[in-house]
């Protein structure tokens, strides 16, 4: 089984404006986030689930690919959140919102 490599967070060079987001549809941005958790997701047992569930953070197997499955969701939320408050302007950042709720809903 192979495990999606993330890069570390000191190999990530971003800036604000960096973003090509604006020039993307809703429907591609949609289809490329869920391929990549697809393969998140798809590496995690069901046992992993299991122990999560019943035994959360008390337990001392820790279901390495349960948790990163949920890094990703924390990572987006923040990308999210990050790239609505970057917008300078009030009408972008409303398109912006908007893209993401489309985004969401797909």
């Amino acid at each position: 089984m192979a495990f999606p490599q993330l890069p570390l967070p000191e190999e990530i060079h971003w800036t604000p404006g960096d973003s090509k987001l604006h020039d993307m549809s809703a429907e591609e941005v949609a289809n490329q986030l869920v391929v990549f958790d697809w393969e998140l997701f798809s590496c995690v047992h069901e046992v992993e689930f299991v122990c999560y569930v019943f035994h959360g953070e008390q337990s001392r197997w820790r279901p390495l690919n349960l948790e990163l499955v949920l890094q990703r969701c924390s990572e987006v939320q923040h990308w999210v959140a990050t790239e609505i408050l970057q917008c300078q302007s009030l009408p972008k950042r409303i398109q912006l919102l908007r893209k993401f709720i489309k985004i969401a809903a797909l």
